[in-house]
């Protein structure tokens, strides 16, 4: 009984030091990054804990403030390349309007997507931009 009561004490002791990282609300799924610019990752912790952010091959270490907050920068990122078999659900026309977007201004061009449910596409598009013909914006 005193074994078990020693065990219970040293988890329960063990779960008090660690507390919960936790992320900043800006960063979720689907997320969008800028491309060529570092990126900075914030959130908070427990003071003075250690807080390692890995991403797209990247390892980051930091130490969370007296405050609990915290802050690393990423390097600027590579967008992956479209290959065959990542394109099942994305839409046929989004990535041509992409690849002319792409060969016009020579650089990588990231799309997002606004057709699946739960999003409108208004808050995506500026007021001018919906009014911009096509034609006119290659």
């Amino acid at each position: 009984m005193k074994k078990m009561y020693l065990m219970i004490v040293a988890a329960v002791a063990a779960c008090g030091v660690r507390a919960d990282v936790k992320l900043a609300a800006p960063f979720n799924d689907g997320m969008v990054l800028q491309r060529e610019k570092p990126v900075a990752v914030w959130g908070t912790a427990a003071a003075g804990e250690k807080v390692t952010v890995l991403f797209a091959g990247q390892s980051v270490s930091t130490t969370a403030g007296a405050d609990g907050r915290w802050i690393v920068h990423l390097a600027p990122l590579k967008w992956d390349r479209l290959a065959p078999g990542r394109q099942k659900s994305f839409s046929t026309l989004a990535f041509h309007y992409g690849l002319i977007l792409h060969r016009t201004l020579k650089v990588p061009v990231g799309v997002v997507v606004s057709a699946w449910g739960g999003t409108y596409i208004e808050p995506w598009i500026s007021p001018d931009g919906s009014l911009t013909r096509t034609e006119d914006a290659i």
